[in-house]
């Protein structure tokens, strides 16, 4: 015996597209950490906006920038510690 549910169609319909939105942004915030994590940015730092800092629901924009400057400076930090190798080893 199936009972007929109270919850409006649209509303079901809501719930439904929230929890695949979740699913996709968990999918989406444990890619970007891995990269993060494997070019040395700290997890821990929480100007990075990494991992489930509610910034990123609450103000989507600034989570975008503070991030991308957070990439932005550990890609540089490493292009310099490998350009400092290099000039080291052509000594």
């Amino acid at each position: 015996m199936s009972s007929k549910s109270m919850i409006p169609k649209y509303v079901e319909k809501l719930l439904e597209r929230r929890s695949k939105l979740a699913e996709n942004l968990i999918s989406v915030i444990l890619e970007l950490d891995d990269y993060c994590e494997r070019i040395g940015i700290d997890m821990c730092d929480d100007s990075a906006v990494i991992g489930t800092n509610p910034i990123i629901l609450s103000e989507p924009d600034v989570a975008y920038d503070r991030t991308k400057l957070a990439i932005e400076k550990a890609l540089k930090e490493n292009r310099a510690k490998r350009d400092k190798e290099r000039e080291c080893c052509e000594i």
